[in-house]
């Protein structure tokens, strides 16, 4: 018995990593890759469909995921995330919302893995 404790004590191994993005890193990825991205909306009988055309990669980073923020990135009302299609062009990412619902919407996108790069693409309700 004593063994299989012991083993235990020694089998177990950990690796943790913590990623730290900075306001002025995320305002920079902003300011450099949101081009990159195609927001359209249309509306139509008293709702929004909203799609976003999303790049594959970013500087040979992989897409990872994407996520819906509506009011706020720090405390929003909803939280929800995203899942990507292919197409001929790249990727889309696409929801309908209610016209009552309009309000700041915010996506994120996550390419790379670990501490990679994240976009945050406002939507824009005409």
């Amino acid at each position: 018995m004593r063994w299989i404790l012991l083993s235990l004590l020694f089998c177990g191994a950990s690796n943790a990593s913590t990623c730290i993005v900075t306001e002025e890193q995320a305002f920079l990825w902003n300011e450099k890759y949101q081009s990159l991205f195609t927001v359209n909306t249309d509306y139509f009988d008293g709702s929004y469909s909203v799609e976003i055309l999303i790049p594959n990669k970013i500087e040979d980073r992989e897409y990872k995921n994407s996520a819906l923020f509506i009011d706020s990135l720090e405390e929003p009302s909803l939280f929800m995330p995203a899942e990507a299609f292919e197409r001929d062009e790249g990727k889309v990412v696409w929801y309908t919302v209610g016209n009552e619902l309009v309000r700041k919407h915010f996506f994120v996108f996550s390419y790379g893995g670990g501490c990679g790069i994240s976009v945050t693409v406002p939507v824009i309700f005409n």
